[in-house]
């Protein structure tokens, strides 16, 4: 099946350039993103580099004392890092494993990268909550609010229709009593 699923991608993103091989940096969710790379030549994005001075400075001293390295130039307002180095003894993807290391950013790695809607549907969600929070002084938030709207629906479903439509009375007090006590609360 995942053979099936990368022709059909591989198909859809069209062929790659024979001419150039393409590191598999490019299409990594990572958070040191490779921008261009020439031979001895490479510019990285680090998102976590924007607005952090004195931690670039830091990076481009580690940097700088790798073997191999001539070079590193550090921007932290725009998060990008230029690297001059010997290309027969190092490598693009080698030097974005060593600033990966050093920024200590190796748990995002494991990071499933979120659509840009999940995320923001998540803030709202969030805002939404802080506000019901507060406009009832703590004593409801939103996560709570839905799962007991659920059961009183399932309730007032249960009580009042026989005609058995979708979703059952049961089928919301099952969402409700689940998403109240049930998993997932902690990915919030």
């Amino acid at each position: 099946m995942h053979i099936i699923t990368g022709m059909i991608i591989a198909a859809l993103m069209g062929k790659k350039k024979k001419d150039k091989p393409q590191s598999v940096l490019y299409g990594l969710g990572s958070p040191v993103r490779l921008v261009h790379s020439l031979e001895g030549r490479v510019r990285f994005h680090v998102d976590t580099l924007k607005g952090a001075s004195l931690r670039c400075q830091r990076l481009v001293q580690q940097l700088e004392g790798i073997e191999g390295v001539h070079s590193v130039m550090a921007d932290s307002r725009t998060g990008s890092i230029v690297i001059n180095y010997n290309k027969t003894k190092l490598k693009p993807d080698l030097l974005a494993a060593a600033i990966i290391r050093l920024l200590g950013l190796e748990n995002q790695l494991r990071q499933y990268p979120q659509a840009r809607l999940v995320k923001e549907t998540r803030r709202f969600g969030n805002a939404l909550n802080s506000a019901i929070y507060d406009k009832t002084g703590g004593l409801i938030d939103f996560w709570s609010l839905v799962p007991l709207l659920f059961i009183g629906l399932g309730v007032r479903k249960l009580a009042t229709d026989r005609n058995n439509m979708f979703p059952t009375g049961v089928t919301l007090l099952w969402w409700g009593y689940n998403s109240l006590f049930g998993g997932g609360r902690g990915e919030r």
